[in-house]
């Protein structure tokens, strides 16, 4: 059996993978799903200092302390590009790497950098960065009303609206720069939630639908599938799991 290293996306914490870590578990995978520096619930300190590269950091850290063999490393929306960062240090240390609706660089070359803004249009760009606000730990990005991740149970918007936390303002405009090529040239796969898609991604997941170099694949529910689809995404993450 596999294990999972799941990463949340923005504004969320390990505890969005809630649903979906005792379904793998009962599979018999190991299930590791660590909350992002700055992210954690009952936070008392600054989050100044807190940017891109400290999450490449959580997640290089989480990877080695796990020690497998097979490790299967999952990064959700934002943390596409904390998986890109951490696969340019990991490389074949990770079996593959999933892309869960995630955002992804415009390019991986050595020497190239990107940053978590770059993606965006100039317009969603100027929304976030002129969202940002001190609200007593530091500068942040408050986390967008729930409906905006393709939520509609009533129960799933509570908890968002009761968990999600602001963004420390570093993993906003924060960059980091590629040594060995990000996850290029190793096995990875993107999954696309088309239903709704989340307008934020752009063109990303056509990107990777069109690259030869990405296995692609859609799943029928919104963008936290973790949320309104757990059986379907746990499946799905242990079939890859199995068939190596």
């Amino acid at each position: 059996m596999a294990d999972f290293l799941l990463i949340h996306g923005a504004w969320h914490g390990g505890w969005c993978w809630d649903r979906v870590r005792p379904i793998l578990e009962e599979a018999g995978h190991r299930v590791v799903a660590p909350t992002l520096s700055g992210l954690e619930q009952q936070r008392t300190e600054t989050v100044e200092g807190i940017d891109l590269t400290t999450h490449v950091d959580d997640v290089v850290g989480a990877a080695l302390d796990l020690e497998s063999d097979d490790l299967i490393l999952v990064g959700h929306s934002y943390a596409g590009f904390v998986v890109t960062g951490a696969a340019d240090r990991l490389r074949e240390e990770v079996t593959l790497y999933v892309y869960l609706d995630a955002g992804l660089p415009a390019g991986m070359d050595p020497g190239s950098s990107f940053a978590w803004s770059d993606s965006l249009s100039p317009e969603r760009k100027r929304e976030r960065l002129d969202a940002i606000t001190d609200l007593g730990l530091g500068p942040v990005l408050p986390a967008p009303p729930p409906e905006a991740f393709g939520l509609e149970s009533d129960r799933d918007i509570e908890l968002l609206a009761e968990r999600t936390r602001p963004m420390p303002a570093g993993t906003v405009t924060g960059s980091v720069t590629m040594e060995r090529g990000g996850s290029e040239g190793l096995d990875r796969i993107y999954v696309h939630s088309v239903d709704p898609a989340y307008p934020p991604l752009g063109d990303t997941p056509e990107r990777a639908a069109s690259d030869p170099t990405w296995e692609y694949m859609e799943l029928a529910t919104g963008h936290d599938s973790m949320l309104t689809a757990p059986t379907g995404l746990a499946g799905l993450l242990d079939r890859l799991a199995r068939s190596g």
